[in-house]
């Protein structure tokens, strides 16, 4: 293991000293237990719907910004600001109209992505039905 010798030379860059650095390190990996434990918990629970969005990554990635500018042109019309205030390539704060603003573009920014994806495939499988 790391002897105090070598651990005093990452003291300036770490701010750890050799005395706290065990501890530190046992409190992480009762983190990671601890994180561990939750989803194997969970993952009896959730973990069709997990899989189903780790499924549809691409989709979500590819759609998540078009999503974030929706619910942006929504928010910016309900609150009356200039349709300017959505020029930036960047969403709005997510904090500018409510404190939890991030679970809002979180929730918008997976779920509307895969509503498209259900929707185009719903409108294929229609258009596929009536060609044959």
């Amino acid at each position: 293991f790391l002897s105090a010798k070598y651990l005093s030379v990452l003291r300036p860059f770490t701010g750890f000293s050799p005395v706290i650095m065990p501890y530190a390190l046992f409190m992480a990996l009762i983190g990671i237990y601890f994180i561990y434990s939750v989803a194997h918990f969970m993952g009896g629970i959730l973990s069709s719907k997990i899989e189903y969005i780790g499924n549809k990554t691409l989709h979500i990635l590819t759609w998540h910004f078009l999503s974030f500018k929706i619910l942006d042109m929504i928010l910016v019309t309900t609150h009356g600001l200039p349709i300017s205030s959505m020029v930036s390539m960047y969403h709005l704060p997510s904090d500018m109209f409510f404190e939890h603003g991030w679970v809002l573009y979180t929730l918008i920014g997976v779920s509307l992505p895969l509503v498209m994806l259900a929707l185009y495939n719903k409108l294929f499988s229609l258009i596929k039905k009536s060609i044959l």
